[in-house]
This record gives structure tokens, sequence and C-alpha cells, in this order.
């Protein structure tokens, strides 16, 4: 997995590199739903264009309901060839605080994708402000080493992560992941599965308890 997430950085990195670290997009609003397909865009054509020895058969995803952005494959030695899904994720600079914590989908598909025998689920973060023509990338500066972007599998998300009340993960924006077995991993994403329903099921049984002292108020209200 530590190879793949390296050629997808070096790949990425050609991308921003030849566009000089602007993104040609001149979006109002919206813009980082536009930014996230133009960089899928390009990473397919690079992928495709064989600009990669690793990876190949670069595909799109279709809606806001795909589980992935883009998804490929990457050969790993002659009999190992892994399906890799990647979720681009972007915040203009002014929203990416320290604080920031955007959806990254709903967990029941980082189940499907893990219950399908799958692995390798990858997070591409990009940080971006506005500039007179389109946007430029901001480099992420809270390490010794600043880099223009971060490259992670979801296997070494943050532990900071949380469910949130609409089924949907979150995670800070800033957060480093960290490296741990596949075994931790499914552990975490279980505590997480486990105490988002727990949250979940607290705010549906307070509701159904309010309900009651509503509608018998309103009854009370049309008693005759």
């Amino acid at each position: 997995m530590d190879k793949v997430v390296a050629e997808l950085s070096r790949v990425f990195s050609d991308i921003l590199t030849g566009l000089s670290f602007r993104l040609p997009i001149a979006a109002k609003t919206r813009s980082g739903a536009e930014i996230s397909d133009f960089l899928e865009g390009q990473f397919i054509q690079h992928i495709n264009l064989g600009k990669s020895t690793m990876l190949s058969d670069a595909v799109q995803g279709q809606g806001t309901k795909s589980p992935f952005d883009f998804k490929c494959l990457a050969k790993l030695g002659s009999a190992n060839t892994q399906l890799v899904y990647c979720d681009i994720k972007t915040a203009f600079i002014k929203e990416a605080k320290s604080n920031s914590a955007p959806d990254m989908g709903a967990i029941n598909k980082y189940i499907s994708f893990f219950k399908d025998g799958n692995t390798c689920f990858i997070f591409i973060f990009l940080k971006y402000k506005s500039v007179k023509q389109g946007f430029e990338v901001v480099k992420f500066t809270e390490d010794q080493k600043p880099t223009y972007f971060l490259i992670y599998p979801l296997q070494y998300i943050s532990s900071s992560v949380s469910l949130n009340l609409k089924n949907q993960i979150q995670i800070n924006f800033e957060a480093r992941p960290r490296e741990r077995t596949r075994k931790e991993f499914l552990e975490l994403l279980k505590n997480v599965y486990v105490k988002g329903y727990k949250a979940l099921l607290e705010r549906t049984k307070k509701r159904l308890k309010a309900a009651d002292k509503t509608f018998a108020f309103i009854h009370e209200q049309y008693r005759e």
C-alpha cells in the first residue's frame, strides 16, 4: 500500500508542477467540487497515457453517489494487481482551519469496500486559495517538511476520526495519518461505527421522548 501512495504522490507532484501549482478553475461557487473534478481528470489522463508504470486503467466516478472519485489498478508484482479507490478532498484556505472536519463519505461505503476483499482506499488532501486568475495550491506547513498535498490510505487515518449523525465519517483536515496494521484499523473502524450509532440511538430516544410531550400538548390545545 505504501508503494501505491508513493506512486500516486509522484504522479500528483508531476501534475501540480506542470500546472505551476495553479488551478485553472473560474468557479466562484462550489469551487471545491470543480477543482476535485479537474484533478480527477488530470490523474486519469496521466495514468491512462502510461505515465506510470505501476498504475493503469483509471476511471472517474459517476455522480455524487459514487464510492470513489477515481479508481485504477496498481500492479505490485507479476501476480499481484490491486484495485485502488481514490477520494480527493479540497479545502479553501479560509475554511482549512485546525478545527475543520469535512464529511468523508458514508461509513457504509468503506465497510462495503473491505467486505468485497479490497484494501487500498486512498485519500488525497489539497488546500487552495483564490488568486486573480483562478486558484493556487497552498502548502500544508504544520510539519517540518511542508508539502503541497497529503496522500495516505484510509487504514492510516487519524485516530480523531468520528461518525456524525448523518452516518458520515469526519476527519480533521489538518490531522496527520498514523501508520497501523489492518487489524488495528478494523478495530478503529468498528469503534467509530459503534460509537456513532450509539450516539444516534441516544438522539433518537430523546426525540421520541420529546415527541410524546409535544403531541400531548397539541392534543390539549385541540381538546373540545
